[in-house]
Formats: C-alpha cells, structure tokens, sequence
C-alpha cells in the first residue's frame, strides 16, 4: 500500500520558516494527543459526576420547599450556577479532546488541513481559559474592593 504524502503548494504563504514535522515532533504531538484525550475524557467524566450531584442537590432542595419559597429559590439559583459552572468545565475538555483526535488524524494521514484544525481548537481551549481567569480576576478584585 502507497502512503499517501501531502505536500504543500510552493508559495511564501505555505510553510512558515519552512517548520517540518519530523520524526521526534510527530512522537511528542502523538504524545501530547495521548495526554490530551485522557485529560478530555476525565473532564468528560468529572462534569457528568457535577450534573449528577447538581441533580441530587436539586432533589435535595425540592425536598425542602415546605420550609418555605426562599429554599427553594435559592435551591434554583444555585442549581443554575452549578450549570454554569460544569458547562465552564466541559467545554475545555471538549476542544482539548477534538484537538487531541485531530492531531492523531492528521499524524496518521498526513493531513495538514486536519493538524491546522486540531491546533484550532486548542487555540479555543486556551481562549476560553484565559476568559475564565480574567471574570475570576474580575471577581476577586470586586470581592476585595466591596470588603474595604
């Protein structure tokens, strides 16, 4: 069987410095995709054991509404914070999981489309981290003003 090899269009625009992915860098981005889909899969699991917990939280503080509409207002704030909160930590997993798959796509077919795509969504998994840091810097700051 022929393997096939992509090769790029000769322009300025195709290969920057004329980088290569050679022997040892396809290993440590095979490595890292490894890394990468193990990190994506337990952040899988850990946000299904939040929603779980969430749930029975939920059922907790339904449980409670005969003491009164506050406990269970508050059961429904906190029931969408929580939400919020595993969403936050799904979508991290979900891109440094896609990057991960796409990476061992584009090593196994020489696929330079496929590697540009998985460095994507890394790049979006790194935005969205940054984004969380900065409203939790934001939050801190608040707290810290408000306190004085």
């Amino acid at each position: 069987m022929e393997q096939y090899v992509q090769t790029a269009p000769d322009n300025s625009e195709s290969s920057l410095f004329e980088l290569e992915i050679d022997h040892e860098l396809s290993g440590t981005l095979t490595n890292i995709a490894k890394w990468g889909k193990f990190i994506g899969i337990a952040g899988f699991i850990i946000t299904g054991l939040f929603l779980i917990i969430i749930l029975l939280l939920g059922k907790m503080f339904s449980a409670l509404s005969p003491l009164g509409s506050y406990v269970s207002a508050g059961g429904a704030a906190a029931t969408i914070i929580y939400v919020i909160i595993a969403a936050m930590f799904f979508f991290p997993s979900l891109f440094v999981f896609n990057f991960s798959r796409k990476v061992h796509y584009a090593l196994r077919n020489t696929d330079q489309q496929a590697l540009n795509n998985a460095f994507a969504n890394l790049k979006i998994r790194f935005m969205i981290t940054g984004i969380f840091w900065i409203v939790l810097f934001a939050f801190w700051l608040l707290a810290i003003f408000r306190s004085m």
